[in-house]
């Protein structure tokens, strides 16, 4: 097909049997298509006419070819779990095949010296063209089929799409990711292909949808924290993983199959998980005691120790929780309808439950100076006083037929406003309100998204204000974190991607410096937030880094940026 007008370039090719798998000619007069027979047979495209006998030596299904750059040869990858490389002109094989599980895609690299493929088990495995050797161990990271696979035009990268819905970025010469994996498709990844200046990838699944992605590293910062034991081929089982940061910043907790600490600079467990809670976390003000829930109930923990604090509070219904400012007390909200408020040293309950709410009480908030608490539910969101138990003003919700409630609350660091993460029939909308006048205030931050998983329970809604309180993070549908400018409602940057399953809860470190998100996935993450990192830096230095320090320090394949406005560029024999 011509690839401007859509239109079929002569007549069909008259083809014999099932074909699996098809390939242009770098100078786009023939086609090579792989056949179930297992033989592959090269055409004419000027002719619509078979050229040369057919390629016979596969013992199954030929499921990938590709051409090397100059056309002489050509690569296949075949279900009898062999790669081999022919002679494009006469059918020979050159060298002997190689093996490696059964092969669904393949590609050359483009100076033709090394051939890339992708297997039914996940992995991709470098190989010698023209000595046919394997080149290093295998990149795994896919869970299941490896269908498409592409070097970057550089060579120094691979791109691959899978049956896992991800798509990945590996280092060449090493064979290992270049970044985490991309997510947001929906169904397999079937095709991948790099721009030609290689800043771009874009990717086709079988969820019809196209999407082009930065090939560029991402802003995850180090390695993400998985919870030892936390297997993600446990069946059946999905970690719904909760997090805090510790007011020091020295540590996170993170709450999904147990109660874990974390090192955010090395990445490594502090101490030993506390088992039997998890499915909620919320820390406390000095950071000396966790809320968890856990079968049916509410227990305070003592960080230190791991310890109980206290009677548990017994409630099948919860579905949040929320330390008070000076931690004596923790309000819940539930399946119930209810907002309930206790007393941490006794575990019992303070007062009446607070009703008003026609749904579940999806989140719950104190307000900074402890007097108020915002609740959120199917009907709106709803402010409550703390001393009497009665609510404050009228209902905050949105109308219209668009909105779906709100799951997620939170108050603003001087307590002057309160978001809301309403759910819509279309993605996700956060709004502030004025919460001595239960108005909304500025524009709502909205953003269209598809769940990542149609039909399954919608993810958990989390949103957080950074301590300065001038922005916002929130979790997305499509497995993404998501930044927003509290005064304009507008989106801080793209979105930030890495986690494989929906991203259920995200904080703030005490300085705002750094997110910290959990997932489904079983990991917790850390993302940089630093808007004047750049300024900070150029600040302490006296000349821009050379374009041979930006190749070893920063990316070869990134263009090279004068970081520091008015500082010189040092010289390239200067370190």
């Amino acid at each position: 097909m011509d690839a401007e007008t859509g239109h079929p370039i002569g007549d069909p090719l008259k083809l014999i049997g099932v074909v699996y798998s098809v390939a242009i000619s770098p100078d786009n007069t023939r086609v090579a298509c792989g056949r179930k027979d297992g033989t592959i047979q090269i055409w004419d495209l000027n002719t619509g006419r078979t050229v040369g006998k057919w390629f016979a030596g596969h013992q199954d299904t030929v499921l990938a070819v590709a051409f090397s750059p100059d056309g002489s040869r050509i690569v296949s990858g075949s279900r009898d779990k062999t790669v081999r490389v022919w002679d494009a002109a006469t059918g020979q094989p050159v060298g002997q095949h190689m093996t490696g599980g059964s092969v669904l895609s393949v590609t050359f690299s483009p100076d033709g010296t090394r051939i890339a493929s992708g297997n039914g088990e996940g992995a991709i495995q470098l190989w010698k063209a023209d000595a046919s050797q394997a080149v290093g161990p295998p990149m795994t990271g896919h869970a299941g089929n490896v269908y498409s696979l592409a070097f970057s035009p550089d060579g120094t990268r691979i791109v691959s799409g899978g049956q896992d819905k991800t798509v990945r970025l590996w280092n060449a010469d090493t064979g290992q990711p270049a970044g985490p994996p991309l997510v947001g498709h929906r169904w397999t990844v079937a095709t991948v292909a790099f721009s030609p200046d290689g800043k771009r990838v874009a990717s086709g699944s079988g969820d019809r949808t196209v999407r082009l992605w930065s090939a560029e590293p991402g802003p995850l910062v180090g390695q993400s924290l998985t919870p030892p034991g936390w297997s993600p081929q446990q069946p059946g089982w999905v970690a719904n993983v909760k997090v805090a940061v510790s007011p020091d910043g020295r540590w996170i907790a993170s709450g999904g199959d147990g109660i874990a600490l974390w090192d955010p600079t090395t990445g490594q467990a502090i101490g030993t998980p506390i088992t039997g809670y998890g499915a909620f976390v919320a820390l406390s003000r000095d950071g000396k005691r966790i809320a968890a829930i856990g079968d049916g109930k509410v227990q305070v923990l003592d960080v230190g120790t791991g310890r109980a604090v206290g009677a548990p509070v017994e409630n099948w219904e919860v579905r949040s929780v929320a330390f008070s400012p000076d931690g004596t007390r923790i309000a819940s909200g539930g399946d119930d309808k209810t907002v309930r408020l206790w007393d941490v040293a006794t575990g019992r309950q303070i007062g009446d439950a607070m009703t008003g709410h026609s749904s579940d009480v999806k989140g719950v908030a104190f307000s900074p100076d402890g007097t108020r608490i915002a609740s959120g539910s199917l009907d709106g969101m709803r402010l409550w006083d703390v001393t009497t138990g009665r609510q404050i003003g009228s209902p905050m919700a949105s109308t219209g037929t668009e909105t779906r409630g709100v799951e997620s609350v939170a108050f603003s660091p001087d307590g002057t406003r309160i978001a809301s993460d309403e759910v819509l029939v279309w993605g996700n909308r956060i709004r502030l309100w004025d919460t001595a006048t239960g108005k909304p205030v500025g524009r709502p931050m909205t953003a269209k998204t598809v769940m990542s998983d149609p039909g399954l329970f919608k993810p958990d809604m989390s949103m957080a204000f950074s301590p300065d309180g001038k922005r916002i993070a929130s979790n997305m549908w499509d497995r993404t974190v998501r930044l927003w400018d509290v005064a304009t409602g507008a989106p801080v940057g793209a979105p930030l991607r890495g986690p494989t399953a929906d991203v259920t809860s995200v904080a703030f470190s005490p300085d705002g410096n750094f997110l910290v998100s959990g997932s489904e996935d079983g990991t917790v993450r850390l993302w940089l937030n630093y808007p004047d990192a750049a300024s900070a830096l150029c600040a302490k230095l006296s000349t821009n880094m050379s374009r041979r320090l930006w190749q070893a320090w920063v990316s070869p394949y990134i263009d090279y940026v004068e970081a520091c406005p008015g500082l010189q560029i040092k010289k390239e024999y200067e370190w």
